[in-house]
Order: structure tokens, then C-alpha cells, then sequence
């Protein structure tokens, strides 16, 4: 990171707004090419599963990269924490499978380390990552690596919607490979929208959000709402209301919560609910409504003209038309803004976080996550 800087922007306001550009430049090119070539080789090996893996942020991009897989191309996949996976390997992890796994540096021990025990089991590896001429980079078979290198912030904005966006490219055309042609036209001609459409949404939001923010900054603890596909868009947003308000904020499953967790619930806390598209977009608009009923301040997001949008205190409309296996490439920018604008309210540094502060230094937290 670059120093520290005193005014808007920060490197990851410049970040944010220039992810569309980012997102767009898998549309096209070579990148589009190496996309397709590493879906020709998937095919061609036939597998019976995927396993899609990351840390942080990477394993967030992974939980909605498996739901993408599933559905998209039709192969059964699931989404590990890399170190849950290193640490207890499945028997059946072998040369049947397929390894998606998800870093932005390729720097870290356990990443390589998971390449090794997949590559001891015959699996073959594919790495979506930032950073070339790594170790991790040379150890996968096969990469698609992304062109702008090293992030001069530490928040996880383009890695993010990036690895999303490219995986589920990745498995439109394992669909068209695969036979399933109809389906996976449009499935294509949706995500190419989503870089536009991102595009606008942040030119909107950008104005808007320091007022939303003003209005969500008393809460002391923030719960993210969702389901399905969004689960990585609950849990990836509460990590950037924590890091931006420096209060506690986790993302639910929306019955999990009920079950549970709701009873925490009180005025003073905010529920951010995030009602895409699909099984569950009336049981989470419904769920908004008891949490304005105990006293809680309800942040809606839900696609423009829905039947949820009416159901918060304070509303954000996203993107309509949109199927809900692609959105979450879409519905982490509205948490971006506010993480962001947060951050200014509070006067914290939004490129650096909590990193600066002398107990965090002194914590051994960096040496801890040499062992992830």
C-alpha cells in the first residue's frame, strides 16, 4: 500500500469505482480465450465434482462460485475454506474432481500447500488469482489470472467481483460445452450486461450513500440477511460494515437467524436484507417487516419494482432482470460504498482499516496468518 492518504479518494475508492472496467475486460480478448480454455479442459476431463476453495474474501467468492457450478454447468460443486480443506480432505478428493481455488496473492503457505495435497490425490487445479510468478502460480495447472496485480489497499473490492465474475464465465461456457446451449445463451447474454449495469449502480450510489450512511451510523451491531447464492454477498458485506462502522456486524442465512440469532435483536441494530431473486426473495422482504416490528432500523436491498423494495426503512434498489445465480458478481457494490463512506464518517482510514492502530501491530496477527 502506497502510504497513507488524507482525502477522497483512497486508493479503494478508485478501486471500487473502476471494477466495472475490470469485470468487462473478461468479456473480451484473451481473457475471454483462456476462459474458454480452461473450460475445454474441464470438459474433457469429465468430472464428477467441483471443489471450489479461498480465505476471506476468497472463500466468500467461492461459496457463490459452487452455487454457479451447480447450477450453471450442472456439476455437483462445494465451497471450503482452504485450510478446512487441507485439514480434512474428503476420501473421495481425487482425480474424478476439479479444484477451483481462490487467492488474490498466491502468497499465502496454505494455498500452495492445498495444491499439493490436490495434486498428491490426482486432482486437477485451477487457480483464480491476481498475481503471476508465484509459487501458487506455478504449482496450479491451469490459471486465469486476472491483469492489475498487487491491490495498494487492503479490502478485497476487484478480487472479489472479479474471481465471481470470471468463474461463472468459466462455467457458461462448461454449459455450452456440455450441451446445454439454450440455457447457457442466456445465462450469457445476462452477465454480460452485469458490467454495466454495475457501472451505473455505483455512479447512483455514490451519491446517495453518505446519506444512508448518516442514517445507519447510531447502530451498534449490523446482521446481513440473505440466502442461496447471496449467502457469499451476506457474509462478504458484514465484513465491510465491520470494517467500516468498527462495530459488529455478521451475515445469516435468513432461518438460521430466526433460529437464534434474532433474539439479540433490538432497537439501536441495524438488518441489512439482501432479497434476491428467487426461493427465498418473500420469506427475507417478510422477515424485514418482524425486524421493524422488534425496533430495528431494516436497510432493503432488492431488485427495482420487486415486492420486497417497500419493506425497509431505507431502501436500495438494485438490478432487475438479472437470474439469481449471477447476481452476487453484482449485489457486493452497494456494500462497497458503504463500507467505504462509513469509514469516512468514523475517520477511519479505509485503505489500511485497523492495521495501523499500535494494538493491532502489537497483536501478532500477522504472524498468525502465516499459518493459514
Amino acid at each position: 500500500m502506497n502510504g497513507k492518504r488524507e482525502e477522497q479518494p483512497f486508493h479503494i475508492y478508485e478501486t471500487i469505482m473502476d471494477a466495472p472496467v475490470k469485470l468487462q475486460s473478461w468479456l473480451e480478448g484473451e481473457s475471454l480465450e483462456r476462459v474458454r480454455e480452461v473450460a475445454e479442459e474441464i470438459r474433457k476431463r469429465k468430472p464428477k465434482r467441483i471443489f471450489t476453495a479461498g480465505t476471506g474474501s476468497s472463500y466468500m467468492a467461492a461459496l457463490s462460485e459452487a452455487y454457479g457450478f451447480s447450477e450453471i454447468a450442472g456439476i455437483p460443486s462445494s465451497a471450503f475454506v482452504t485450510s478446512e480443506l487441507r485439514a480434512y480432505t474428503p476420501e473421495e478428493f481425487s482425480d474424478d474432481d476439479i479444484l477451483l481455488i481462490n487467492t488474490h496473492s498466491g502468497k499465502s503457505p496454505g494455498d500452495v500447500a492445498m495444491v499439493k495435497v490436490a495434486k498428491d490425490r490426482g486432482v486437477f487445479t485451477v487457480g483464480i488469482t491476481d498475481i503471476g510468478g508465484t509459487t501458487f502460480a506455478d504449482e496450479v495447472d491451469m490459471l486465469l489470472i486476472g491483469k492489475d496485480g498487487p491491490k495498494k489497499e487492503m479490502p478485497a473490492t476487484r478480487t472479489y467481483s472479479s474471481a465471481i465474475f470470471r468463474t461463472l464465465l468459466l462455467a457458461i461456457e462448461c454449459a455450452k460445452k456440455q450441451g446445454s446451449l439454450y440455457r447457457a445463451r442466456e445465462y450469457e447474454r445476462q452477465v454480460t450486461l452485469i458490467p454495466g449495469l454495475m457501472r451505473k449502480q455505483l455512479d447512483d450510489l455514490d451519491k446517495t450513500t453518505p446519506e444512508i450512511v448518516k442514517k445507519l451510523r447510531t447502530n451498534t451491531a449490523y446482521f446481513v440477511i440473505s440466502a442461496g447464492t447471496n449467502m457469499s454477498t451476506a457474509i462478504e458485506g458484514a465484513m465491510g460494515l465491520t470494517q467500516g462502522t468498527g462495530m459488529p456486524a455478521a451475515g445469516y442465512n435468513v432461518d438460521e437467524y430466526m433460529h437464534g440469532p434474532v433474539q439479540s435483536l433490538k432497537s439501536g441494530r441495524c438488518v441489512v436484507t439482501v432479497a434476491s431473486p428467487g426461493p427465498f426473495h418473500e420469506k427475507i422482504w417478510r422477515f424485514a417487516d418482524i425486524a421493524r416490528n422488534i425496533g430495528a432500523a431494516v436497510l432493503m436491498l432488492a431488485p427495482e419494482g420487486s415486492d420486497a423494495i417497500a419493506h425497509g426503512d431505507i431502501r436500495i434498489e438494485l438490478p432487475a432482470g438479472i437470474d439469481e445465480v449471477l447476481t452476487p458478481a453484482l449485489y457486493c457494490a452497494p456494500f462497497w460504498l458503504i463500507g467505504y463512506y462509513f469509514s469516512l464518517e468514523n475517520g477511519f482510514n479505509p485503505d489500511i482499516l485497523s492495521m495501523e492502530k499500535s494494538e493491532f501491530k502489537k497483536s501478532g496477527l500477522a504472524e498468525m496468518k502465516k499459518y493459514i
